[in-house]
């Protein structure tokens, strides 16, 4: 385990981008900045939206460090541990927003801890066809949605999920949903490259 930590530096990436997830969240509350859109005219995108790419970001560091060849032929699999590194993470995130959104009165880091959950969700299932640039889809999410994702400059698609309010049982379940099919996806594919 010590050398599986040294490997893929999880004791210093995930505390550190989950402390600069924490401060970038209060230090982004309740700021935002209009977007030209082309669903809508402008759209007031809040700044929190983008902080849940911390996180992910550093996953996906996490993950992409590693030594293949002796974590093929060991002895002892890696696989839960990366699986329990990624659900750290994102569970990391889901609590420090809620402790936020308790102490400060703030939705929008409750919704933060949730948009952490889908993203990590997008990013562990593009992982194991992309795997660097796989950093790049929730990104890429984020900014489908600021363009084409609203109605109307206060109303998003519900298929956008990370603009929703934190009060919306669909965004939650497909959250939670796209989280657990990167679980999935990521525990299957290291079973494949394991044989």
């Amino acid at each position: 385990m010590i050398w599986w930590l040294k490997v893929r530096r999880a004791h210093l990436v995930l505390p550190g981008s989950l402390l600069m997830y924490a401060v970038l969240l209060l230090a982004l509350n309740g700021r935002s900045f209009m977007m030209p859109t082309w669903s809508a005219s402008t759209v007031q995108t809040r700044l929190t939206l983008f902080v849940p790419l911390v996180v992910t970001i550093g996953l996906a560091l996490c993950m992409e460090s590693r030594l293949a060849a002796p974590e093929l032929s060991g002895v002892r699999s890696v696989n839960r541990l990366d699986i329990c590194m990624s659900a750290v993470s994102t569970l990391g995130a889901l609590l420090l927003g809620a402790l936020l959104s308790f102490l400060a009165d703030s939705p929008e880091f409750a919704t933060a801890g949730r948009n952490s959950a889908f993203l990590s969700g997008l990013f562990l299932v593009a992982w194991p066809a992309l795997r660097e640039a796989a950093a790049l889809i929730p990104a890429a999410w984020i900014f489908v949605v600021m363009l084409a994702g609203y109605r109307s400059p206060l109303d998003a698609y519900p298929w956008a999920i990370i603009p929703e309010p934190v009060d919306r049982p669909h965004a939650w379940t497909v959250a939670f949903l796209a989280f657990l099919v990167g679980i999935f996806v990521q525990g299957r594919t290291m079973q494949k490259e394991s044989l």
